[in-house]
């Protein structure tokens, strides 16, 4: 049996000490007496809280499977690349010390590329469950299935935008408008988060989340919706903000990390303090949506030969999105803001280096990381006009994780001057 990118469907099992059943248990009556399991085992259970939702097994789940369903022999697979032999060697060791003390019969090894396995028949009787009864098209309970949200939103739009957010996570929705419906549905319903719109005019927020809080325990979350934070919210039991404006994707991975209380590994740039001031040089200068040009794209791809990376990109930022003056490398003209790496330079003023954005808690989570291009390494040097205001970067973008530093970063520097300097060659025009 081959068992690949696979993810436990009760998170309770990832350390191998929880109950088969449900979804799981289906899972293992389909391998039930195989004489071999090659499983998806890419992370250790201390590992697997913080990639909840990535689709891949905990050795240790992997192992409680084999052992339930009278699996001969398990080979793990998918072995995390960044793990070297040494360290998988300590895993494999830990997981058949934990085997030997349990007296078990199962035998664990580490599949190794180009390695033969000869296989021989078994004597065991298989699942007497009825063949039919398995189907490809049976539904699948989402680990989420029987956690719920409570929204209290009066903007149409952004109920609209959240209740398919939240949807899309398999999660069910209760919308109220006033305290009362919301006591109501606490009393049958007990949420996994609320979220609260935070307007004073329309909605008594802070009120509503002081009731919330009469009535249930401080563990559960309550996130605000607003366009900043309020300072005087803390009082009120507020546990986080979701600042708009926000895409489908970012309110998505917030709800999800809220509603299993775990660690949203993606932190959206803060705006500048000099927001109005920036954004109005970067209009002056014209550039946006205008054509590619080689006067551009050469400094892309000089930098690309230079650095020896797959990706370059001369990125200016806006309100909501991050937009290409040159790429090379992708095929999008534009982004939304809140993914953008370049985003947090423009905050900063300062380069931002990014040796593997999988272990950077601002980044392991966005989808640019998780999903194509699959972002492992990101240098960004900022375009800072005379007045101060850094309207982009010129970036360095790889799937590998690697470092820049010392000369490397001085030449990153002197190519940011020649992008910066054909950009107010374009406004003067």
């Amino acid at each position: 049996m081959y068992c690949c990118d696979h993810e436990p469907h009760s998170r309770s099992l990832a350390d191998g000490k929880g109950q088969v059943a449900g979804q799981d248990l289906r899972h293992a009556e389909f391998i039930s007496g195989a004489d071999l399991l090659i499983h998806d085992a890419q992370y250790t259970a201390a590992e697997y809280p913080s990639k909840i939702g990535w689709g891949h097994s905990s050795a240790e789940y992997a192992v409680k499977l084999g052992q339930h369903a009278n699996v001969k022999r398990l080979a793990l697979t998918h072995h995390d690349p960044l793990r070297d032999d040494d360290a998988l060697d300590s895993v494999l060791a830990g997981i058949k010390d934990g085997l030997q003390a349990a007296a078990s019969s199962l035998q664990v090894f580490a599949a190794v590329e180009g390695e033969i396995v000869e296989v021989q028949p078994s004597r065991f009787k298989s699942s007497e469950r009825p063949l039919p009864q398995f189907s490809a098209r049976a539904p699948v309970e989402t680990a989420l299935a029987e956690r719920s949200v409570l929204l209290g939103v009066t903007d149409a739009s952004m109920a609209v935008t959240l209740s398919e957010a939240i949807r899309a996570e398999g999660i069910r929705t209760n919308f109220f408008s006033a305290i009362d419906e919301a006591r109501n549905f606490i009393s049958k319903d007990r949420p996994s988060l609320v979220i609260l719109e935070h307007d004073r005019i329309r909605l008594d927020s802070m009120a509503i989340c002081r009731s919330i809080r009469q009535l249930k325990d401080d563990e559960t979350p309550v996130v605000m919706v607003a366009a900043q934070e309020d300072p005087e919210a803390a009082s009120s039991g507020v546990s986080d903000w979701l600042i708009t404006p926000f895409t489908s994707s970012y309110a998505r991975t917030k709800i999800r990390a809220w509603v299993l209380r775990t660690a949203c590994r993606w932190i959206r740039a803060a705006i500048p303090d000099n927001e109005q001031q920036r954004l109005a040089a970067l209009r002056e200068l014209k550039i946006l949506d205008t054509d590619a040009e080689e006067r551009f794209d050469r400094v892309t791809r000089l930098a690309a030969a230079l650095f020896d990376v797959p990706m370059v990109t001369i990125s200016l930022v806006d309100e909501h999105r991050q937009w290409f003056k040159s790429r090379l490398g992708l095929a999008a003209r534009e982004g939304p803001r809140d993914a953008a790496f370049c985003a947090h330079v423009v905050y900063g003023g300062e380069p931002l280096i990014v040796p593997d954005a999988l272990q950077d808690v601002r980044f392991a989570d966005n989808p640019l990381v998780i999903n194509e291009p699959r972002i492992r390494f990101y240098a960004g040097y900022p375009l800072i006009l005379d007045g101060g205001s850094c309207i982009g970067t010129l970036c360095l973008l790889d799937t590998r994780p690697r470092t820049l530093e010392g000369p490397d970063l001085e030449r990153l520097h002197d190519l940011a001057d020649i992008a910066l300097r054909e950009i107010l060659g374009f406004a003067t025009r």
